[in-house]
């Protein structure tokens, strides 16, 4: 966390057992109950995904209309619907 309203980001998703994966890094600001990136794309919007904290600690991504995807993500492969249960939480 930089500040308690932003944080820096790194999301590195490989899906469809390795083939197709999803990368993005940045800054995102605090909004309730988690944290959004946000980019302007040029040709293509303005990518949001939000970072979304559960009241159990379980994290999950929402890329409302995939503008995200478009541009981080390979062919197969999306940040909506990425969700960590809080059983999957390991120690550094």
């Amino acid at each position: 966390m930089v500040s308690a309203s932003q944080a820096e980001i790194v999301v590195n998703s490989v899906q469809s057992r390795g083939a197709h994966m999803c990368n993005l890094s940045g800054m995102a600001e605090a909004m309730s109950g988690g944290w959004r990136y946000t980019e302007r794309i040029d040709g293509v919007g303005d990518c949001q995904l939000d970072i979304l904290i559960g009241e159990d600690r379980s994290v999950r991504m929402v890329d409302r209309d995939w503008t995200c995807k478009a541009y981080h993500c390979g062919a197969r492969a999306a940040f909506d619907h990425i969700e960590f249960a809080p059983s999957s939480e390991r120690g550094c």
